[in-house]
């Protein structure tokens, strides 16, 4: 079988060898369209055309390409993949600017490029560097060469600073299995496969024998196996959840004086109190759904409302401490049950912070969480510090970090109670430190607003990479968003229900608990660091090997 499998490249280098370009002119067109094919499969294996498959063949134009490439021309062709692709997948950059803030719309075309050019070069650094690792891999060993593309592909992803991070690994989100290879490594052990599985194609394209391939791929069926094997089981626990999506709108949220806050007040305490009494353990309320600012000040039970003042009319409230006994008591006397509902809030120094509050069934206020990574050019302006004016550009924010991790306590019908770790938006990106931040917890809460966005894969992009959590981690996710989409994300990583983009709306779901016990949570991220040391290590041995063979040249006569 190996025999006939090694008379395959013969056939193959015959026949690539009858189509090679002659010409310079040929050579260029033909590289064009090896970058431009990478690039329209990345971007049609990530959200919303649901083809994650076709990752695990998106960089096979790019890497045959490099193989006949000078130095800073696989520089340039790498660039060129990665600019194509993000410039396509934050297409909603210049829409975001144009409706958010009073700058011009050049400025946000501008930030739109300058953002895919800087994001562009981890591809261009990939392939720049890929074609030396791979020959001083296969010069250890043949099988070698494929495993070392991926790790370093694995390598300068992770190391790469980004400003939205995603992974070509999320393009397998929805796909069964994905979640168990995240549970042991997180997303880069996703990455690590899907690059394999295209540097071994373009292997095969390229002539290497058939034999040092099927070497090459032997890990793949036992990484799988031992991921499947280790996945984390789901324990018996349940809680019976709803998760508001409230659907303020864009014009909404924009034009949000006092009238159309109290307005949006009134929608979400209808929302709150049209839930059944006793069914829910836990109501979620996305980022914003309190549309005024929260008063902290009084934290215990309330009492209930007076017959003249139970129901305010909206163009009266106007206080912060009314607006939140407002939606104290919406708790309290709709679905008495404990809520989680996001909201902004002004400390005791006047400073404004993006939080998270967690509301008893009676009604008082059992905590808060104030988010710890904000969004930059959105709620907060980069080097503001130093450039105070910065601070007064309509449409973007200035507000203060929260200092802990968020932490919530909910008491279970079993009378264990459970500990939930409540995200905010943008936070729940970062594996590491939702990771950090989730020490203990049995379930993941985030809350977000997509409404800037308009009508983009922002949204669907969003909840893809905030997805992964879930696997990583071996717990449930509620996503609670303002217009969508919210969802409820198994231990699996995969999506179990929700509430589709611009529709009011609440979202019904029985959460089974996982147990949490997943390699990733316990140990952390030690894949990458040790992909790098190897790559740092065959790195060191080449650079040797090379200066004793100039030694011998330079020695002999």
């Amino acid at each position: 079988m190996i025999a006939s499998l090694q008379q395959h490249p013969r056939l193959l280098r015959f026949r690539l060898g009858s189509l090679a370009p002659r010409s310079r002119r040929e050579r260029f067109f033909v590289a064009l369209g090896a970058a431009l094919a990478s690039a329209a499969l990345i971007c049609l294996a990530l959200p919303t055309t649901e083809l994650g498959p076709l990752v695990l063949v998106a960089l096979v134009p790019l890497l045959v390409l490099v193989r006949s490439r000078t130095r800073w021309r696989r520089f340039f062709w790498g660039w060129l993949v990665g600019f194509l692709v993000e410039l396509v997948l934050f297409r909603w950059i210049p829409f975001t600017m144009g409706e958010m803030t009073p700058l011009p719309e050049a400025v946000g075309l501008l930030m739109w490029a300058a953002y895919a050019l800087w994001h562009g070069l981890r591809f261009a650094v990939f392939a720049l560097l890929v074609e030396p690792v791979r020959r001083a891999a296969a010069a250890r060993s043949a099988a070698l060469g494929p495993l070392a593309v991926a790790t370093l592909y694995m390598i300068v992803e992770w190391l790469w600073p980004v400003i939205f991070p995603w992974a070509l690994g999320h393009a397998l989100w929805e796909t069964p299995g994905a979640g168990a290879l995240m549970a042991l490594q997180g997303v880069p052990l996703v990455t690590f496969v899907v690059v394999l599985v295209n540097a071994l194609v373009a292997a095969s394209l390229t002539c290497d024998r058939a034999a040092t391939l099927f070497t090459a791929s032997a890990p793949l069926p036992a990484l799988v196996l031992v991921a499947l094997a280790l996945a984390p089981g789901e324990s018996e626990r349940t809680l019976r959840v709803a998760i508001l999506q409230p659907n303020y709108t864009l014009a909404e949220k924009k034009h949000a004086d006092i009238a159309m806050r109290a307005r949006l007040l009134a929608r979400l305490d209808a929302q709150i109190r049209a839930l059944p009494r006793d069914t829910y353990d836990l109501v979620v309320a996305s980022e914003g759904a309190f549309p005024m600012w929260w008063d902290l000040g009084e934290r215990g039970p309330v009492s209930p409302a007076s017959a003249g003042d139970e129901r305010a009319p909206p163009g009266r409230i106007d206080l912060r401490r009314e607006a939140t006994r407002i939606v104290r008591r919406a708790v309290a006397e709709g679905p008495g049950a404990h809520a989680i509902i996001g909201g902004l809030r002004r400390d005791e120094a006047s400073r404004t912070r993006n939080s998270a509050v967690h509301i008893g069934p009676d009604g008082a206020i059992l905590g808060h969480y104030d988010k710890q990574t904000l969004v930059p050019f959105s709620e907060y302006v980069p080097l503001a510090e130093l450039f105070p004016a910065l601070t007064k550009i309509r449409g973007i924010g200035n507000l203060a970090r929260g200092e802990r991790a968020c932490a919530f306590s909910l008491p279970t019908r079993d009378g264990r109670g459970t500990q939930v770790a409540c995200g905010i938006c943008y936070e729940s990106l970062f594996s590491a430190d939702t990771r950090a931040d989730a020490a203990g917890s049995e379930l993941l809460v985030n809350l977000t607003i997509d409404t800037w966005f308009g009508q983009s894969t922002a949204p669907r992009m969003h909840l893809m990479t905030q997805a992964s959590r879930a696997a990583e981690l071996g717990v449930p996710l509620l996503r609670s968003a303002l217009t969508g989409i919210t969802a409820v994300v198994g231990p699996d990583g995969r999506v179990a229900a929700a509430i589709p983009a611009d529709t009011p709306g609440v979202l019904d779901a029985r959460v089974t608990l996982g147990d949490g016990s997943t390699l990733y949570r316990a140990l952390g991220q030690w894949l990458c660091p040790l992909g790098l040391a190897a790559l740092v290590a065959l790195a060191a041995r080449s650079l040797a090997a090379a200066i004793a063979r100039r030694r011998e040249r330079s020695s002999s006569p």
